[in-house]
């Protein structure tokens, strides 16, 4: 694992350097073509191809942060290289065999002969260089690439630094002139702005005063038609009798309808008792969305209809906002009382409607 982590890093060590030497700022003699096992040229910088060239740094600054990648890498080599040397002359003591077999001695001695060729021509002070690294203080050749271009690079910042100043001072005029148009230009805009504000409050306020009107009539008529529901709601007579007497008022007003109207809504009904006293712990069952399309179609739209569920223990309520029927089931555990009334009134009225289906026939 450790060769092979070495080889990734060494080939990137090589396609670093190989990049530099393609980069028009460096002069190849500087950083000359590395050599592989046997002093033979490695064949894939000779690469002249299109892509080649259009992956070739030419920022200054991006060059020197090759410079920088390429020595950070070699600090990061050199323990494993001194290791990886170390083990390449020793021999089993047994059978006095080299350490390492003979693919594997290739190997190292590819990775050893890279990374010596990248080290002589980017020499290492044992320092991580970095952005603000003082390269003339380290102990290199004066006419290093990598002196020789930090020293490029701060003459270029420092000529750059220059012209911005040059260039702050030509505008400051100019700035101050802009100024004091501007200045003119807000007292104009703040009076403006200032009327379109109080012309913006006014409307906002007839807005406000609008909506709160509409928002307490709306409130009104909610009101209005939640105490009609609940009159309503407090109008129907409860329990098994109430079942059977609303189930002859659906029974009357579907009277001058097909009799296959009134027999649906009757089915409608009993299939929902049906299932609540079949599964009375699934919640389900006992809950219908009063604007249900076939519940409207089959029962709602009926007189008698909806009034047979309130007379067997469904209330007027919402889940998410939308307007149902529930059945709510009271906690046996806290009312038990409640509870047997609750499922007594479901299995009467499923008794009830059972039997009215089998009239029906």
């Amino acid at each position: 694992m450790e060769l092979r982590k070495c080889e990734e890093q060494v080939n990137e060590l090589s396609t670093l350097y190989k990049s530099l030497r393609k980069a028009s700022r460096i002069k190849e003699e500087l950083l000359p073509q590395l050599k592989g096992i046997n002093g033979t040229l490695e064949g894939a910088e000779t690469d002249s191809t299109d892509a080649a060239k259009n992956d070739t740094p030419h920022s200054l600054a991006n060059v020197v942060e090759l410079l920088h990648q390429v020595q950070n890498i070699l600090l990061e080599l050199e323990p494993k290289m001194e290791k990886f040397q170390k083990r390449l002359g020793e021999k089993d003591p047994v059978s006095g065999n080299p350490r390492y077999g003979e693919n594997t001695q290739q190997r190292v001695t590819y990775v050893l002969q890279i990374y010596n060729s990248v080290r002589q021509y980017v020499p290492d002070d044992r320092t991580q260089v970095g952005k603000g690294t003082d390269i003339n203080s380290m102990d290199v050749a004066p006419d290093n690439p990598l002196c020789l271009l930090e020293k490029q690079y701060n003459k270029e910042q420092e000529e750059e630094k220059m012209q911005i100043e040059l260039e702050e001072k030509q505008s400051l005029q100019e700035q101050i002139k802009k100024a004091e148009d501007e200045r003119r230009r807000q007292l104009e805009e703040e009076q403006k702005q200032k009327q379109q504000k109080e012309e913006e409050e006014r409307v906002q306020q007839e807005e406000r005063e609008r909506l709160h009107i509409q928002a307490e009539q709306v409130r009104q008529a909610r009101a209005m038609e939640q105490q009609q529901e609940q009159e309503w709601f407090e109008s129907i007579q409860k329990g098994p009798e109430g079942v059977k007497h609303y189930l002859e008022k659906l029974k009357q007003s579907t009277c001058n309808q097909p009799a296959l109207v009134h027999a649906k809504a009757v089915e409608s009904l009993y299939r929902i008792f049906q299932q609540i006293n079949a599964h009375p712990e699934e919640t389900k069952f006992r809950r219908i969305r009063r604007d249900h399309e076939q519940f409207v179609e089959d029962v709602g739209r009926h007189g008698g209809g909806v009034e047979v569920l309130i007379a067997a223990g469904f209330v007027l309520g919402a889940i998410d906002d939308v307007p149902c029927y529930l059945s709510k089931e009271p906690d046996i555990e806290k009312d038990m009382d409640g509870w047997s009334k609750w499922f007594d009134v479901n299995k009467a009225t499923f008794e009830i409607l059972e039997e009215a289906v089998q009239n029906l026939k």
